[in-house]
């Protein structure tokens, strides 16, 4: 009989979360709940946990910042 394949094990995103600038790394947003490890999600107008259901909102002109550096961004991409 032939053996089974086990499925691979996919692995852990969570480097993907931490960036280098400038020779200094850039950590994301912790929970202060649940205490580091446990990273916030972040949307539009909000940051979430999804452990323990923390969240903060943001305000609308803060939101409106980051929207208008994102399309910046966007756009300057685009431009190379």
């Amino acid at each position: 009989m032939p053996k089974k394949k086990k499925p691979k094990k996919k692995g852990s995103k969570k480097y993907a979360k931490y960036r280098i600038e400038s020779g200094k790394l850039i950590k994301p947003k912790f929970c202060p709940r649940c205490g580091e490890g446990v990273i916030l999600a972040i949307s539009k107008d909000r940051i979430h946990c999804g452990k323990c259901h923390y969240t903060e909102f943001s305000s609308k002109s803060e939101a409106k910042a980051e929207e208008v550096k994102e399309s910046k961004e966007v756009k300057s991409e685009k431009k190379k």
